[in-house]
């Protein structure tokens, strides 16, 4: 057995759809021939958890949780109450004004990202690895971006084949736009000095790929290359969820406002039932994950508190995709600010293995032609509120007609099995 590397700013008991793709190679690896090593921080939020998620990881597979720097900490801690958790009340507003402070200070003065400060911790937990047993293959999965700064040490310091994983872009991914212009031109740099470095470069689109690629100056580089999210058929083997009374339209994960938004969505269904005759009692609308910010507060706003159930808190991924299943149709929301034209969420294929029509309300880009092309539900501009509620009241007349069953598929969706993608990964790996 070979030996990887892998390092991960999230990592099980830490919840999320960000998590799950690294769980899922640990889990499958040791099939084909690698052990994993884990270098990922110990969180402190207990909001965040999932601890289901543990129970994907084999027991060979070894976890160095290392400790945060205290100011990666100041966005985990509840500073609703003081130190010693006795506080007066009139404290709390200037512990949580100074915890913002200290907290943003680091998010946007410094480069790559805010997560940065946990580097040189990441990188000397590392190096006591390295010189103790046989690493043969490094791998840094982002975001955040910062992660990859650990493997181009360890390349260029250690000399160990090293390979980046890119769960979403880098310099051209808006959530992380830099603030100011000394970020931006730091992040050009690291962007293309990482890139030229890496032994290999591995995107979950063939889109984000491209861009890596032109950014690195190699457009025919064979270094590149797409390996996807996916699903696991064991999350979902034994169980078969009744489908409700009402007709049921589900998202899983969070969704907030600003570049991942729900209010054109939200608008959307009020013109459906205003304009279209859908029923606000016969219909049920379900964030799995939660909803927050003006979105929130957009569902009162637009009279659909009865009709919209809003999750407090992470749901675990078993229980998340249970309620999933029970669900006629499953919703998935991307916008450009959010960098929608290219990415494609691990919900989207854990949406084909759970056989139920997709609704889409996203920009053109890579997650809509998938969805065209494999047949498996209806697309929507995301901007388009009325677009929107016609595509929302023809699934309704559908559902009611009995003919809205699950999609018939134009292709094998095997393709995304995550034991399949471990495969891919682990023969990258013996390639480096």
């Amino acid at each position: 057995m070979r030996t990887l590397l892998l390092v991960t700013y999230s990592f099980p008991p830490v919840g999320g759809g960000g998590v799950i793709r690294a769980t899922k190679f640990c889990k499958y690896l040791a099939h084909f021939g690698w052990n994993v090593v884990v270098v990922t921080p110990r969180h402190r939020s207990k909001s965040k958890e999932d601890a289901s998620l543990l129970d994907d990881l084999p027991p060979a597979v070894e976890v160095c949780r290392i400790p945060l720097p205290r100011v990666l900490l100041m966005g985990q801690r509840d500073y609703s109450r003081d130190a010693s958790g006795k506080g007066a009340p009139w404290r709390r507003p200037l512990v949580l004004a100074r915890a913002g402070l200290k907290f943003g200070a680091s998010a946007v003065l410094v480069a790559p990202d805010g997560k940065v400060a946990w580097v040189p911790r990441a990188i000397r937990e590392c190096e006591r690895l390295l010189a103790r047993r046989k690493i043969d293959v490094v791998m840094t999965t982002s975001p955040p971006p910062s992660v990859h700064l650990v493997g181009h040490y360890l390349k260029l310091w250690g000399n160990v084949p090293w390979v980046m994983d890119f769960r979403d872009d880098w310099i051209e991914n808006p959530l992380f736009s830099s603030r100011f212009p000394h970020q931006a031109v730091v992040n050009k740099w690291l962007d293309r000095r990482c890139l030229r470095r890496a032994d290999r470069v591995i995107a979950t689109t063939e889109a984000i790929e491209r861009r890596l690629r032109r950014r690195a100056g190699r457009t025919d580089d064979t270094r590149f290359l797409t390996i996807t999210n996916g699903f696991d058929p064991e999350d979902m083997q034994g169980w078969s969820e009744p489908l409700g009374d009402r007709f049921t339209i589900s998202h899983l994960g969070s969704l907030f406002s600003g570049e991942r938004t729900a209010r054109y969505f939200l608008a959307g269904m009020r013109c459906a039932i205003d304009r279209f005759g859908v029923p606000a009692d016969d219909i049920s609308v379900r964030f799995l994950g939660g909803l927050f910010g003006s979105d929130r507060e957009l569902v009162a706003t637009l009279h659909l508190a009865k009709t919209v159930e809003i999750t407090e808190g992470l749901l675990p991924h078993s229980a998340a995709l249970r309620r999933a299943a029970a669900s006629h149709v499953l919703l998935v929301i991307l916008t450009p600010e959010g960098d929608g034209t290219v990415i494609c969420p691990g919900k989207i294929f854990e949406y084909l293995a759970l056989r139920r029509p997709i609704f889409a309300a996203v920009p053109e880009g890579y997650a809509a032609e998938l969805i065209r092309t494999l047949g498996v539900g209806i697309v929507a501009p995301y901007a388009d509120s009325t677009a929107i509620a016609r595509s929302l009241a023809d699934l309704y007349r559908r559902y009611r007609k009995g003919t809205l069953g699950p999609p018939r598929l134009e292709a094998d969706i095997t393709v995304y099995d995550r034991r399949r993608l471990a495969q891919q990964l682990a023969e990258v790996l013996d390639d480096v």
